[in-house]
């Protein structure tokens, strides 16, 4: 294969793979090193996409951060996923604090407590508490609006740790 026609199926590789979903830079570039593309090939086509504006880290880190909000997760869980996906330090700092912004991650973290509760969970049972405190801190959660979270629900004095 000679350098323009593996630069135009990397091309249509990140097409096809950008047509399902956006990815961070990192992404697009792993997958096509995982697929035996060689490093200029890479940065040639990751350099078109950006160009054109289809692989862009600002956008993908909006969307993404508003995509997991809206289903219910947290600011840590959230920046650890885009840590993972080698997003930028600042853009994910800025969006976070816009979502997060006053007492969002408190009524977030209510809204999933709200919902355990109406699927059967009773508010009485020690047990009900643990598993709602092991679900908020898979989301994401902090420390400080689990237990504030969870104290208003279970009105208990044990602590959360």
């Amino acid at each position: 294969m000679t350098g323009q026609e593996e630069f135009n199926a990397a091309r249509n590789r990140l097409l096809r793979l950008l047509g399902f979903r956006l990815r961070s830079r990192f992404e697009a570039e792993e997958t096509l090193r995982r697929e035996g593309y060689t490093g200029p090939v890479i940065e040639a086509a990751l350099e078109e996409m950006e160009r054109l504006g289809y692989i862009d880290d600002a956008r993908f880190c909006s969307e993404y951060t508003y995509s997991r909000f809206r289903r219910g997760y947290g600011p840590h869980r959230i920046r650890l996923e885009l840590k993972q996906k080698r997003v930028g330090g600042n853009l994910v700092e800025e969006r976070l604090a816009a979502l997060f912004r006053g007492p969002a991650e408190v009524d977030q973290a209510r809204s999933l407590v709200d919902k355990k509760l109406a699927a059967g969970y009773n508010p009485a049972d020690r047990s009900a508490r643990r598993r709602c405190a092991a679900l908020l801190q898979r989301r994401g959660f902090g420390k400080g609006v689990i237990r504030q979270v969870l104290q208003e629900y279970f009105r208990e004095e044990e602590s959360f740790s």
